[in-house]
Protein backbone atom coordinates (compact mmCIF):
# COMPACT_ATOMS: atom_id res chain seq x y z
CA UNK A 1 0.00 0.00 0.00
CA UNK A 2 2.78 2.58 0.67
CA UNK A 3 4.82 1.37 -2.19
CA UNK A 4 1.54 2.50 -4.37
CA UNK A 5 1.12 5.44 -2.76
CA UNK A 6 4.87 6.42 -3.54
CA UNK A 7 4.54 5.52 -6.69
CA UNK A 8 1.49 8.02 -7.33
CA UNK A 9 3.37 10.61 -5.25
CA UNK A 10 6.25 10.61 -7.97
CA UNK A 11 3.54 10.19 -10.98
CA UNK A 12 1.95 13.19 -9.35
CA UNK A 13 5.20 14.88 -9.10
CA UNK A 14 6.42 14.20 -12.89
CA UNK A 15 2.69 15.10 -13.96
CA UNK A 16 3.67 18.77 -11.59
CA UNK A 17 6.95 18.84 -13.72
CA UNK A 18 5.56 18.56 -17.15
CA UNK A 19 3.07 21.27 -16.33
CA UNK A 20 5.39 23.32 -14.92
CA UNK A 21 7.59 23.02 -18.28
CA UNK A 22 4.25 23.74 -20.20
CA UNK A 23 3.25 26.93 -18.28
CA UNK A 24 7.00 27.96 -18.68
CA UNK A 25 7.04 27.67 -22.38
CA UNK A 26 3.83 29.56 -22.38
CA UNK A 27 4.97 32.16 -20.26
CA UNK A 28 8.10 33.10 -22.73
CA UNK A 29 5.92 32.68 -25.64
CA UNK A 30 3.78 35.28 -24.36
CA UNK A 31 7.11 37.46 -23.63
CA UNK A 32 8.53 37.08 -27.13
CA UNK A 33 4.53 37.41 -28.98
CA UNK A 34 4.69 40.99 -26.37
CA UNK A 35 7.90 42.14 -27.75
CA UNK A 36 6.84 41.31 -31.23
CA UNK A 37 3.77 43.27 -30.89
CA UNK A 38 5.70 46.53 -29.50
CA UNK A 39 8.01 45.96 -32.81
CA UNK A 40 5.86 45.83 -34.72
CA UNK A 41 3.37 48.81 -33.34
CA UNK A 42 6.22 50.94 -33.40
CA UNK A 43 6.89 50.32 -37.08
CA UNK A 44 3.24 50.38 -38.03
CA UNK A 45 3.76 54.08 -36.06
CA UNK A 46 6.48 55.07 -37.82
CA UNK A 47 4.76 53.94 -41.57
CA UNK A 48 1.94 55.92 -40.47
CA UNK A 49 4.01 59.03 -40.23
CA UNK A 50 5.74 58.57 -43.27
CA UNK A 51 1.90 58.51 -44.75
CA UNK A 52 1.17 61.58 -43.53
CA UNK A 53 4.14 62.87 -44.56
CA UNK A 54 3.62 62.11 -47.79
CA UNK A 55 0.01 63.44 -47.49
CA UNK A 56 1.25 66.27 -46.34
CA UNK A 57 3.60 67.00 -49.20
CA UNK A 58 0.93 65.48 -51.88
CA UNK A 59 -1.70 68.30 -50.28
CA UNK A 60 1.09 71.25 -50.54
CA UNK A 61 1.44 70.20 -54.43
CA UNK A 62 -1.66 70.31 -55.42
CA UNK A 63 -2.26 73.26 -53.79
CA UNK A 64 0.33 74.58 -55.66
CA UNK A 65 -0.74 73.34 -59.03
CA UNK A 66 -4.20 74.61 -58.24
CA UNK A 67 -2.58 78.31 -57.54
CA UNK A 68 -0.43 78.10 -60.59
CA UNK A 69 -3.82 77.29 -62.64
CA UNK A 70 -5.69 79.68 -61.36
CA UNK A 71 -3.32 82.25 -61.32
CA UNK A 72 -2.16 81.50 -65.52
CA UNK A 73 -5.91 82.01 -66.08
CA UNK A 74 -6.56 84.91 -64.33
CA UNK A 75 -3.15 86.68 -66.44
CA UNK A 76 -2.95 84.96 -69.35
CA UNK A 77 0.11 86.05 -71.57
CA UNK A 78 0.63 89.42 -73.29
CA UNK A 79 -0.58 88.77 -77.08
CA UNK A 80 2.48 89.00 -79.24
CA UNK A 81 3.09 92.58 -80.33
CA UNK A 82 4.04 91.26 -83.84
CA UNK A 83 0.99 89.73 -84.61
CA UNK A 84 -0.86 93.17 -83.45
CA UNK A 85 1.76 95.27 -85.75
CA UNK A 86 1.88 93.04 -88.49
CA UNK A 87 -1.51 91.38 -89.20
CA UNK A 88 0.36 87.94 -89.38
CA UNK A 89 1.39 85.54 -86.99
CA UNK A 90 5.05 85.08 -85.85
CA UNK A 91 7.25 82.96 -87.68
CA UNK A 92 7.70 79.76 -85.90
CA UNK A 93 11.50 79.52 -83.93
CA UNK A 94 13.26 76.27 -85.37
CA UNK A 95 13.15 73.42 -83.00
CA UNK A 96 16.24 73.23 -80.39
CA UNK A 97 18.48 70.96 -79.85
CA UNK A 98 17.39 70.23 -76.62
CA UNK A 99 16.57 67.01 -75.43
CA UNK A 100 13.03 65.83 -75.36
CA UNK A 101 11.46 66.49 -71.57
CA UNK A 102 11.58 63.05 -69.21
CA UNK A 103 8.73 60.80 -69.45
CA UNK A 104 6.29 60.83 -66.25
CA UNK A 105 7.47 58.49 -63.51
CA UNK A 106 4.93 55.25 -63.56
CA UNK A 107 2.03 55.50 -61.25
CA UNK A 108 1.61 52.90 -58.88
CA UNK A 109 -0.24 49.47 -59.60
CA UNK A 110 -4.00 49.54 -58.62
CA UNK A 111 -3.47 46.00 -57.32
CA UNK A 112 -3.59 45.40 -53.41
CA UNK A 113 -0.25 45.98 -51.11
CA UNK A 114 1.42 42.92 -50.48
CA UNK A 115 0.24 41.45 -46.87
CA UNK A 116 3.47 40.55 -45.29
CA UNK A 117 5.00 44.27 -45.28
CA UNK A 118 8.21 42.96 -43.08
CA UNK A 119 10.06 39.62 -44.05
CA UNK A 120 10.37 37.50 -40.96
CA UNK A 121 13.84 38.14 -40.47
CA UNK A 122 13.25 41.75 -39.74
CA UNK A 123 11.11 40.45 -36.62
CA UNK A 124 13.67 40.07 -33.64
CA UNK A 125 12.60 36.68 -31.79
CA UNK A 126 10.80 33.93 -34.32
CA UNK A 127 7.17 33.10 -34.37
CA UNK A 128 6.76 30.61 -31.50
CA UNK A 129 3.64 28.43 -32.24
CA UNK A 130 0.98 28.63 -28.90
CA UNK A 131 -0.32 24.96 -28.51
CA UNK A 132 1.46 21.82 -29.05
CA UNK A 133 -2.13 20.74 -30.90
CA UNK A 134 -0.99 23.24 -33.92
CA UNK A 135 -4.00 25.44 -32.89
CA UNK A 136 -3.32 29.25 -32.73
CA UNK A 137 -4.71 32.24 -31.25
CA UNK A 138 -4.65 35.96 -31.55
CA UNK A 139 -3.99 37.97 -28.63
CA UNK A 140 -6.12 41.00 -28.48
CA UNK A 141 -3.87 44.03 -28.21
CA UNK A 142 -5.16 47.13 -29.59
CA UNK A 143 -2.90 50.11 -31.43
Amino acid sequence: CARDLHHKVVSVQSNLSQVKNIVCSLTKSVELLSQQFVFVKDELASICLSLTDISTKLNSLATSSSTGITSASQHPPPPNSSFLSSGHPPRAHPPSNSPPSPPCPPTLPSSPPNPSILPPSHFPYPFLPLLSNQQHFLLPFSL
